[in-house]
């Protein structure tokens, strides 16, 4: 089952509601693809991100981390990611492809 990592980041910028935050979000394929991306997005965290291991199959939030960033770790469905891609012209069939059509959108 693929995940969606979304890791929000302060922007520096304040509004009416509040810090506004920057998020980014990547798609990888399995659990184990979202630990290792995790691990290498934020080795200077190290410590902290040893939590990282321990997510369990429905995901799980890390942080937040010294500098403010959360990150979430969610399940999603092929059918959710390739929606979420905006279903590209062609119809993707291969996981890896809806994963690089999620990643470029």
């Amino acid at each position: 089952m693929p995940y969606v990592i979304t890791t929000r980041r302060e922007s520096g910028r304040m509004t009416d509601n509040g810090w506004k935050y920057d998020d980014t979000r990547v798609a990888v394929a399995t659990l184990e693809d979202a630990r290792l991306r995790i691990a290498e997005d934020h080795a200077n965290y190290m410590p902290r991100l040893q939590t990282a291991t321990r997510l369990s199959e429905s995901g799980g939030t890390i942080g937040p981390l010294p500098d403010g960033t959360i990150i979430e770790v969610k399940p999603v469905s092929l059918d959710a990611l390739w929606e979420m891609a905006g279903s590209p012209d062609d119809q993707a069939v291969r996981t890896v492809d809806v994963i690089a059509a999620f990643n470029a959108s």
